[in-house]
């Protein structure tokens, strides 16, 4: 399934939130240089930090966390985001924002938005364009 063949108000919702998101977690890079483990929740307004006091990042733990919670919250959309690198389509490796948007309807949206720190002291960050991922459905199951 792609993108472009949900329902557009789906689509508007997604990406409102999606870039939402991504400014708030710029401002977070800016500061700390990299985006640790999160899980927004914005109906309710909350924010939860995935990264276990003194552990190493674990992004496979951490998205295993989120299925768990999620099972247990009453949503509309959450948004699970980390910084991490990927090799891009142009071979090559990149920063990048990995946003996942969860739908209450078990509906599960990657994104990578690339991003690259500049200034002396790293203090600037220029976004460059989002690129979908994939979705999955019954992310539940």
């Amino acid at each position: 399934m792609d993108f472009y063949d949900i329902d557009t108000g789906l689509q508007k919702d997604i990406l409102s939130l999606l870039n939402d998101h991504i400014s708030i977690s710029t401002e977070i890079i800016k500061a700390d240089h990299q985006l640790l483990p999160m899980l927004a929740l914005p109906d309710s307004k909350q924010l939860f930090s995935l990264q276990p006091k003194g552990e190493k990042t674990d992004v496979d733990k951490a998205y295993a966390s989120v299925i768990n919670k999620l099972k247990t919250e009453v949503f509309s959309y959450a948004l699970f985001s980390y910084s991490t690198k990927v090799v891009l389509e142009n071979g090559k490796a990149s920063d990048v924002i990995k946003t996942v948007v969860f739908t209450s309807s078990g509906l599960e949206f990657s994104f990578f938005t690339p991003y690259v720190l500049k200034g002396f002291f790293k203090k600037s960050i220029e976004i460059q364009q989002t690129i979908f991922g994939e979705i999955k459905e019954k992310f539940f199951d």
